[in-house]
């Protein structure tokens, strides 16, 4: 039952808000993950799975996958859900992902179908699930079900943290100087995933960037930046009096963050810097960026590179 995911017809024309969803299942309870992250899926053997003593409790061993040793991460304990026997059950399916450079198996029940949603069919979930910090950035009703999107990014997380805001030496930047201080630079964040959003502020403001606004869908986002230009163009001043750089990621509830990036550049008009930070940035998305006008990407997993790429962007202002 191995699979490869064709992924050459996914956000083939960027900024058009869709994506497509691969539904699996855990212990009868409907998930999702972007098929854009997805590599291949393999039946699950256990005798194929190498132990490995001291690992993260999430994680049940090493696969063989092209040759290179993956780990292969357990869903249904990430999620909170009793392990199940470790038997040689091969109707459940191994996810290989690839994301923020990394590849990764994760084991789940199985897989039903994919779906192609639009980005305005999902809802936030942080408001609810992120006081429990559970690994859910969204969901979607599809033929009267509810199909939760998992933050496969805060599963991994999870097993590696990422890099400490304490460890952000501010002194990084080099001797060029930049249009304003890092105190007075407005900064927009968009990010739905509560942990991501979190790390970003915290990141931002150990380098010296403390005026950052976020929004947790590119819905919201838009709309701020909507009321940005609105309240410029009412006391006539340029938008970059209020807003001097957009942070944003790509899968959003809402709007996308290459929609998002659009329709910022060519609806709104506005000329101001935009990075895409995102788990998925490799060579064929940063085409993608370049085809929405986005100014840099750069990948979730280098958050000393955002810091550099922002300070270059501002410099260059």
């Amino acid at each position: 039952m191995s699979q490869a995911i064709n992924q050459q017809g996914i956000l083939l024309e960027s900024g058009t808000n869709e994506m497509e969803l691969l539904e699996f299942y855990l212990q009868g309870q409907r998930f999702g993950v972007n098929v854009a992250k997805i590599r291949q899926l393999m039946p699950y053997h256990n005798k194929l799975v190498t132990r490995m003593v001291g690992a993260h409790q999430f994680i049940l061993g090493t696969l063989l996958w092209q040759g290179h040793s993956i780990p292969l991460i357990d869903l249904n304990l990430a999620l909170g859900n009793p392990a199940k026997e470790q038997d040689d059950d091969t109707t459940r399916i191994v996810l290989v992902t690839e994301f923020n450079g990394s590849v990764n198996g994760f084991l789940v029940d199985g897989v039903n179908r994919i779906h192609r949603v639009n980005w305005n069919q999902m809802q936030p979930a942080g408001s609810f699930l992120g006081q429990f910090q559970a690994p859910i950035n969204s969901t979607v009703t599809i033929d009267n079900h509810d199909i939760l999107l998992v933050d496969l990014e805060h599963v991994n997380g999870e097993i590696t943290p990422t890099v400490k805001s304490a460890e952000i030496q501010k002194d990084h930047r080099d001797l060029a100087e930049m249009r304003k201080n890092p105190e007075e630079v407005h900064l927009l964040l968009a990010e739905d995933s509560v942990t991501v959003q979190a790390v970003v502020l915290d990141t931002l403001g150990s380098a010296g960037f403390t005026q950052v606004s976020s929004c947790d869908n590119g819905g919201s986002a838009f709309a701020r930046i909507q009321s940005i230009k609105q309240m410029a163009e009412e006391q006539n001043r340029p938008v970059s009096d209020f807003l001097d750089l957009i942070i944003t990621d790509i899968e959003m509830p809402q709007m996308d963050g290459l929609t998002l990036c659009k329709r910022v550049k060519s609806e709104l008009g506005i000329d101001i810097p935009v990075i895409i930070f995102s788990s998925l940035v490799n060579e064929a998305m940063s085409a993608k960026c370049k085809s929405v006008n986005a100014d840099a990407n750069v990948s979730k997993a280098d958050t000393v590179g955002l810091i550099q790429t922002v300070d270059q962007l501002l410099k260059a202002a």
